[in-house]
């Protein structure tokens, strides 16, 4: 496949990028795959609006950040650089009240400067 598919799937997953795209990403961030724990989670849900619209950025829709936040009430959308959606790249196409994501480290910082634009 080539470039991103704007179309969403019912999951709210954008369609994947080129596989060696996204496996050569993947393997040049060895420890940037490390998961957000329930404990991690529970304290945000107190602070969200119900029924809020939550873009999870670095997520295949599977995260217990997605898990919890829908489980809330929340509309969750997935995307991720995996399935064909670089957040530091790409522009959304769709509406969204927050972002609430676990970004890979190496890239901490360009990811709060991306959400400062």
């Amino acid at each position: 496949m080539g470039g991103i598919r704007k179309d969403r799937h019912k999951s709210g997953q954008v369609a994947m990028k080129s596989k060696p795209e996204a496996v050569k990403y993947r393997n040049n961030r060895i420890n940037d795959d490390l998961y957000t724990p329930y404990n991690g989670i529970f304290p945000l849900l107190q602070y969200i609006p119900k029924y809020s619209t939550v873009w999870e950025c670095c997520d295949y829709g599977k995260s217990k950040i997605t898990e919890l936040l829908k489980k809330d009430g929340h509309n969750v959308i997935s995307t991720d650089i995996i399935h064909g959606f670089d957040f530091l790249k790409d522009e959304p196409n769709f509406y969204f009240d927050m972002i609430i994501t676990n970004p890979p480290y190496s890239l901490k910082d360009d990811f709060i400067a991306k959400c400062y634009q």
